[in-house]
Order: C-alpha cells, then structure tokens, then sequence
C-alpha cells in the first residue's frame, strides 16, 4: 500500500504474499495487486461473509481469478440467479446479432 492512512488496519497476508489493508468503516479488504483495467483487487464484507459461512479463506487462486476477471464472490443461489441474468444477456445478444 502506497501509504497507511486512518481507518485501516494493514495485515501481512502469507497466502497472498502481499500486505493488505481492511477498512475497519466499510470492512472492504484492499490488496496490492491490481485488476487489468488497472483498479485494486478488493473484496466486499459480503463476499469475505460468504468464505467464512463455508469455511474458506481468500486462497492464491481465488485471489488470481480476481485479477484476471474480476467479479465477486457468490453463494450458490447468487449463481444461479446470475447465471440466469447473464443467459438472458448472451440469448438478447444473440438475436442482436442475427438482426444484423
């Protein structure tokens, strides 16, 4: 992190080989590394909620799909309903295409 600034606690994370700093506000976690449209990889109160409820932690893997692609983390019905959301998105594309 650049600086420490007030209302963050800095963490040493080993997984992640990186200091990270938790928003003790917003309770957001705040890494170093960053996405490929250049923001910091973060994760929100609801996706940290969701690894503890299944008893996971943010692993070198997670943290990397993150930095790639994006998103956030969801439970199963979250999924589904995105899933749904985006076949939605991708069949209306779809006929789009064919229009043209």
């Amino acid at each position: 992190m650049p600086e420490r600034r007030e209302g963050f606690v800095y963490i040493k994370s080993d997984l992640l080989k990186q200091e990270i700093a938790f928003s003790t506000k917003t309770g957001w976690v705040y890494c170093q590394d960053k996405t490929t449209d250049g923001k910091l990889v973060s994760y929100s109160p609801e996706e940290l909620e969701i690894l503890r409820i299944n008893k996971s932690v943010i692993t070198p893997e997670i943290h990397a799909v993150k930095k790639i692609i994006g998103g956030t983390i969801c439970d199963n019905n979250s999924a589904k309903s995105i899933s749904s959301v985006k076949g939605n998105v991708q069949e209306e594309w779809n006929t789009e295409l064919e229009i043209y």
